[in-house]
């Protein structure tokens, strides 16, 4: 499972992944994998991945929206909250995913199908990592001093194929869901429960404070500092 804890999961479904209906055993992995879904839709990025050193693409991004205490990204429709120097406001390169410890950035040349002959590797003092996250991860990289049409960033990215640390929050709140969108899917189909005349509606496990402030706290919009 990516998010849910299924040993939590089996105990509150009362399944046996031992003996249990292999098809009863995928469909709860494919509602897992929904669920996991919807909350990485909520959040904004993903929380399974990790960590792995490569080099990537980065292109200029001239659409940023510059105010005194944040920064807003219309291609994404995302804020960047935190107080913004010089720097930050000349040639931003926008990630989709976190990354840091930054060993090379290239720019320049011409793509020959394998390689880009007469590309530059940038000085360290040209370039800085900005819009750093409270988890450590930063989302962009600036470079003050020229403008380039993408920059080919070497550096570790958030989103690799090893397998990462969930956060706590985000776990139990995966498993709420999980647990109970399972119990509604087989006590009622149509989401409601009792005798005829005096049934009710299920809960919807995505109100919960518990989980609203999960998603809340691993927000993309929200982790930037």
């Amino acid at each position: 499972m990516r998010y849910a804890d299924a040993e939590s999961v089996y105990l509150l479904t009362e399944i046996d992944p031992d003996v249990a209906d292999p098809q009863e055993l995928v469909a709860l992995e494919n509602l897992e994998a929904a669920v996991a879904a919807v909350i990485d839709a909520k959040c904004n990025r993903t929380f399974d991945g990790g960590v792995v050193s490569s080099t990537r693409t980065l292109g200029y991004n001239p659409g940023l929206v510059y105010y005194a205490d944040r920064v807003y990204i219309p291609e994404s429709g995302l804020w960047f909250f935190g107080d913004f120097y010089a720097g930050d406001y000349s040639n931003p390169y926008i990630s989709s995913t976190g990354l840091r410890n930054v060993t090379q950035v290239k720019a320049g040349g011409t793509w020959s199908g394998l390689a880009w002959p007469g590309e530059v590797t940038l000085a360290i003092d040209t370039w800085q990592l900005s819009f750093k996250r409270k988890d450590g991860w930063y989302q962009g990289l600036m470079i003050p001093s020229y403008r380039y049409a993408d920059i080919r960033v070497t550096a570790e990215w958030e989103d690799g194929a090893e397998s990462a640390t969930i956060p706590a929050d985000i776990r139990e709140a995966a498993t709420f869901i999980l647990v109970d969108e399972w119990r509604i899917r087989h006590m009622s189909p149509a989401g409601e429960i009792g005798p005829a005349g005096l049934s009710i509606y299920l809960r919807n496990a995505w109100e919960y404070e518990m989980v609203k402030s999960a998603i809340a706290n691993h927000t993309f919009r929200q982790m930037v500092v």
